[in-house]
C-alpha cells in the first residue's frame, strides 16, 4: 500500500530554504558533543531554542538564519552596524549580501584554497557597498571581483564589533609584505589606487 501523498503546500515547504535549514540544525544537534546540548536534550528533549542553536551553527548556518528572518528584524540588526538606506531605515538586504560573501571567503580559507588572486564567485553587490560611505571606493567591478572588497567589509564590521582592534593595521602590513615577497602588485587583489589613505583604513590605523 503506497503512502499518501503530501498536500502540495507541505511538499513545497519541504524543499524550501527554511525546511533545509531546520534539517541542518537537527543534524548539528544530533552529532554535537557539547555538554550544553546533551544537557538540554536530556532535560527537555526536542529541538534546541534559537539562543542555543546559534552556539552550534557554522557561519553558513548563521548567514542563512539571518537571511530567513523577517525583514524588520533583518533591518533592525543591519541598522546596528550602520547599514541604512536613504530614509535612515536599516538595510538588511545589504547585510545578507555581505554575509554570503564573507561565508564564501571563510570557506575558501577553511579549505586552504588560493585566495589572494582568486576571482570571487560570490561577489559583493556594488549597490550594497554604496550603503556605507567608507566603502564607496570599493564599489567597482575591478575591486569586487577580488578579495580586497571583502577585506574592506571586514574592516568596517570589525571597527563596530571590536573598536580598537589591530586587525586593520595587521592586514595592511600583511598585504604589503606578502605581495612584495611574491613580487606582485596590490592591484592583483583588487586594491584601488591610494586605498590605505581611505578613511576606512586611516581611522583604524592612526595611533
Amino acid at each position: 500500500m503506497s503512502s499518501p501523498s503530501l498536500p502540495p503546500a507541505h511538499a513545497e515547504w519541504l524543499e524550501s530554504a527554511h525546511a533545509k535549514w531546520i534539517r541542518k540544525v537537527a543534524q548539528e544537534q544530533s552529532r554535537s558533543k557539547e555538554e550544553f546540548v546533551k544537557h538540554f536534550t536530556r532535560k527537555y528533549g526536542g529541538p534546541l531554542p534559537v539562543w542555543v542553536v546559534t552556539e552550534i551553527l557554522d557561519f553558513g548556518g548563521l548567514s542563512r538564519l539571518y537571511e530567513g528572518l523577517q525583514q524588520k528584524d533583518r533591518d533592525d540588526i543591519a541598522s546596528g552596524f550602520g547599514l541604512t538606506d536613504n530614509s535612515g531605515a536599516g538595510h538588511g538586504a545589504a547585510l545578507v549580501s555581505w554575509m554570503k560573501n564573507l561565508n564564501y571567503i571563510r570557506n575558501t580559507c577553511a579549505h586552504h584554497s588560493r585566495l589572494w588572486n582568486r576571482n570571487i564567485d560570490v561577489q559583493l553587490s556594488y549597490r550594497h557597498l554604496l550603503v556605507v560611505p567608507e566603502l564607496h571606493h570599493a564599489a567597482s567591478p575591478t575591486v569586487t571581483k577580488r578579495v580586497y572588497a571583502s577585506l574592506a567589509v571586514l574592516a568596517y564590521l570589525l571597527e563596530r564589533i571590536s573598536p580598537g582592534s589591530t586587525w586593520a593595521a595587521n592586514i595592511i602590513r600583511h598585504i604589503r609584505t606578502g605581495l612584495a615577497k611574491m613580487n606582485r602588485s596590490e592591484a592583483e587583489i583588487g586594491c584601488p589606487s591610494g586605498w590605505t589613505t581611505e578613511a576606512l583604513w586611516v581611522q583604524q590605523t592612526d595611533p
